[in-house]
Protein backbone atom coordinates (compact mmCIF):
# COMPACT_ATOMS: atom_id res chain seq x y z
CA UNK A 1 0.00 0.00 0.00
CA UNK A 2 1.06 3.57 -0.34
CA UNK A 3 3.60 4.40 2.31
CA UNK A 4 2.04 5.48 5.59
CA UNK A 5 -1.55 4.77 4.48
CA UNK A 6 -3.69 2.26 6.36
CA UNK A 7 -6.84 0.43 5.35
CA UNK A 8 -8.73 2.45 7.97
CA UNK A 9 -7.56 5.71 6.40
CA UNK A 10 -8.63 4.57 2.94
CA UNK A 11 -11.99 3.32 4.15
CA UNK A 12 -12.57 6.57 6.00
CA UNK A 13 -13.09 8.19 2.59
CA UNK A 14 -15.47 5.45 1.47
CA UNK A 15 -17.89 5.41 4.41
CA UNK A 16 -21.11 6.07 2.50
CA UNK A 17 -20.39 4.37 -0.82
CA UNK A 18 -23.35 2.50 -2.27
CA UNK A 19 -22.30 -1.07 -3.06
CA UNK A 20 -21.81 -2.75 -5.41
CA UNK A 21 -19.19 -0.28 -6.62
CA UNK A 22 -16.36 -0.57 -9.10
CA UNK A 23 -12.84 0.76 -8.71
CA UNK A 24 -13.50 3.92 -10.73
CA UNK A 25 -16.48 4.74 -8.54
CA UNK A 26 -14.38 4.28 -5.40
CA UNK A 27 -11.60 6.51 -6.74
CA UNK A 28 -14.08 9.21 -7.74
CA UNK A 29 -15.92 9.03 -4.44
CA UNK A 30 -12.74 9.30 -2.35
CA UNK A 31 -11.38 12.09 -4.55
CA UNK A 32 -14.57 14.10 -4.15
CA UNK A 33 -14.14 13.84 -0.39
CA UNK A 34 -10.62 15.21 -0.44
CA UNK A 35 -8.60 12.01 -0.20
CA UNK A 36 -4.83 12.46 -0.35
CA UNK A 37 -2.78 11.31 -3.32
CA UNK A 38 -1.54 8.37 -1.24
CA UNK A 39 -5.09 7.21 -0.47
CA UNK A 40 -6.11 7.57 -4.11
CA UNK A 41 -3.00 5.64 -5.19
CA UNK A 42 -3.96 2.79 -2.84
CA UNK A 43 -7.48 2.63 -4.26
CA UNK A 44 -6.17 2.74 -7.84
CA UNK A 45 -4.01 -0.30 -7.01
CA UNK A 46 -7.00 -2.59 -6.35
CA UNK A 47 -8.24 -4.95 -9.06
CA UNK A 48 -10.91 -3.58 -11.45
CA UNK A 49 -13.94 -5.58 -10.26
CA UNK A 50 -17.32 -4.77 -8.73
CA UNK A 51 -16.97 -4.75 -4.96
CA UNK A 52 -20.02 -5.97 -3.04
CA UNK A 53 -19.07 -4.44 0.30
CA UNK A 54 -16.40 -2.70 2.38
CA UNK A 55 -14.80 -5.99 3.44
CA UNK A 56 -14.05 -6.90 -0.19
CA UNK A 57 -12.39 -3.52 -0.73
CA UNK A 58 -10.24 -3.94 2.40
CA UNK A 59 -9.16 -7.43 1.31
CA UNK A 60 -8.15 -6.05 -2.09
CA UNK A 61 -6.03 -3.17 -0.81
CA UNK A 62 -2.34 -3.88 -1.36
CA UNK A 63 -0.74 -4.27 2.06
Amino acid sequence: MAEGVTADQVMGYLTDVDYPADKDTLVSYAGARGASDEVLRAIRAIPPVDYRNRAEVVRSLPL
